[in-house]
């Protein structure tokens, strides 16, 4: 009896196969595929220009999100808060995606919290020019600070 509960080991064949002789019908089944078409490039082809990936969820929200608003508004606020003061963000467009994407977006870039009301991100503290500098970063149209 082993220490792994009473299993003891079982051989699985030899090294050069790793899991002994396979799945036996493949081999015949393999046969008689046609053959595919050659590997790499046509000799004297010009290589095919690489096709765009996918764009990242940052490229999207700058397009989306900041750009499509006329105007973002920046205000400060306490009222509402604990006496906390915070930040809000007014007039982001776009569906709840895509300002949840542009959310995650401001925590990482300012290091603070922030949350979304609505179609608004309200920013704990207050970041000021940071905020401002990061939306026009973003390609955002319009920025108006408010009191």
């Amino acid at each position: 009896m082993s220490k792994r509960g009473g299993r003891d080991r079982v051989p699985l064949g030899d090294a050069a196969t790793p899991f002994g002789r396979g799945l036996p019908g493949l081999a015949a089944l393999r046969d008689r595929l046609p053959a595919g078409p050659e590997p790499g490039p046509a000799p004297g082809a010009e290589p095919a220009p690489p096709a765009p990936g996918p764009a990242t969820a940052s490229e999207k929200t700058r397009s989306t999100v900041y750009g499509r608003a006329p105007r973002l508004v920046v205000r400060r606020e306490r009222k509402g808060h604990g006496g906390k003061t915070w930040t809000r963000v007014e007039g982001l467009v776009g569906s709840t995606v895509e300002i949840e994407a542009a959310l995650r977006e401001m925590k990482r870039a300012l290091g603070c919290g922030a949350s979304r009301d609505g179609n608004d991100v309200v920013v704990q503290g207050a970041p000021g020019e940071r905020l401002v500098a990061f939306l026009e970063a973003r390609g955002a149209r319009k920025v108006v600070v408010g009191s």
